[in-house]
């Protein structure tokens, strides 16, 4: 039985995010809005992201240069 309740859990799942896939598409399509929104957090993240990465090569190169 319990195995039957997994099954149906994971198909809800599944049409759950179904669901919301389709109404994001359809949010992207009809709101050029929403698009922008989201391709501005996008950015944010990216460059968030970016400056981390620099942030720790250049702690690493700083940490090797004392090390020599």
């Amino acid at each position: 039985m319990s195995s039957l309740l997994k099954l149906e859990n994971i198909y809800n799942q599944e049409l759950y995010y179904k669901l919301v896939k389709t109404n994001i598409e359809e949010d992207i399509v009809i709101n050029p809005e929403f698009t922008r929104e989201i391709i501005d957090r996008v950015m944010i993240l990216l460059r968030y992201f970016l400056r981390l990465k620099l942030l720790k090569t250049s702690k690493i190169r700083l940490f090797r240069l004392k090390l020599k």
